[in-house]
């Protein structure tokens, strides 16, 4: 047995070929009742010793069932002890108890309800009527365990001739498909041949077409060369000719540029002058209109004055109708813009009218 004080850890021995299955500590805590594998209820006292692999003292020792303990339980009063085994057999235990001057208290019937009320007593009868009954299920048992071994054996009698004639059946699949695969692998080692003479045909010829193919191609890159190379001497020869055409070309284009820049600098300087000249004629066109101007407005004051004047005498003494031809006259030469030809026509008109007067 293993148990544990504190940090501590111990275990003793309970005897050859015995286990400890249960225990039990009472409210006094002076022993340890226990239920062993051979039907034996050992007291211990307790606290057990401090000492590993060492037998304890057993105070007591009772058999009371026939085979392994299974549980212990202690009543509340602390008077009965209780214990099952494996079989279902329970059984109940007074436990004696004593004065302070170890004087035994007279045992007491436990009431009954320390037992388990679900419990079923039966008698001796009824025990060995039962034991006749499992007997005899177990002669039955063997006879139906018999039975089942005779038809177990037939079974397998039968599934040995069924798996003799799957067996027989199998080897003769087993040699036709032998002989069908002997058949397809000789009909592949044939394919296989002419797969590989085929192969070597093809290969040949492809060798062959491959020599034709690069002794052609070295023709035709020998012809492209030679073409390639005829073909840049003549753009060598193009690429010389156009550049002196070209350097020709510059020069009388400079030429010709050089020569239109002389006739254009020629006739800026012509048309330089011209408008030099057309700007000094202009500015004494200017000074002569001026001056004419200035003179034909003193004139034109002067003749309008005077005629005025000369209008109003005549309207003035009726000596002129209003529609004689000449007022009209004098209407018109208020108009005109010559002032030569309106004094030269004052002066006539002034004759006129002094002939007037003097008839």
């Amino acid at each position: 047995m293993h148990y544990r004080v504190g940090e501590e850890h111990y275990n003793f021995k309970c005897g050859e070929g015995l286990v400890l299955n249960s225990l039990v500590l009472p409210d006094c805590e002076t022993y340890i009742i226990t239920g062993m594998s051979n039907g034996a209820i050992r007291v211990y006292p307790w606290p057990l010793p401090r000492m590993s692999n060492v037998m304890p003292e057993v105070i007591s020792e009772t058999h009371l069932h026939t085979d392994s303990v299974s549980s212990l339980c202690i009543s509340v009063d602390q008077k009965y002890l209780f214990s099952a085994s494996k079989k279902g057999v329970l059984m109940v235990c007074a436990i004696k108890q004593m004065t302070t001057g170890h004087v035994e208290i007279p045992f007491e019937k436990p009431h009954r309800s320390l037992y388990n009320e679900d419990s079923v007593v039966q008698l001796r009868e009824d025990v060995e009527e039962n034991k006749l009954n499992v007997i005899r299920l177990n002669n039955t048992i063997g006879d139906v365990m018999s039975k089942s071994k005779f038809q177990l054996q037939l079974m397998k009698t039968e599934w040995q001739d069924k798996l003799k004639d799957h067996v027989d059946m199998s080897k003769q699949e087993s040699s036709i498909q032998e002989n069908r695969y002997r058949k397809l692998q000789n009909e592949y080692e044939k394919a296989l041949r002419e797969h590989k003479s085929t192969v070597s045909q093809s290969k040949n010829s492809y060798e062959k077409k491959i020599s034709n193919m690069e002794e052609l191609y070295d023709r035709k890159l020998s012809i492209e060369m030679a073409r390639y190379d005829k073909l840049s001497e003549d753009m060598e020869l193009l690429r010389m000719h156009c550049e002196e055409s070209l350097r020709e070309q510059e020069d009388t284009l400079q030429v010709e540029i050089d020569t239109m820049l002389t006739e254009h600098r020629k006739q800026e300087r012509k048309y330089r002058e011209e408008l030099q000249q057309l700007k000094e004629d202009l500015r004494e066109n200017v000074k002569k209109f001026e001056e004419e101007r200035r003179q034909q407005e003193s004139e034109y004051v002067i003749v309008e004055e005077g005629a005025w004047c000369l209008f109003l005498s005549l309207s003035l003494s009726r000596i002129i109708s209003p529609h004689s031809p000449t007022l009209s006259f004098a209407r018109s030469l208020l108009i005109e813009s010559n002032f030569s030809s309106l004094s030269l026509s004052l002066q006539t008109l002034h004759t006129d009218t002094s002939k007037r007067f003097k008839r």
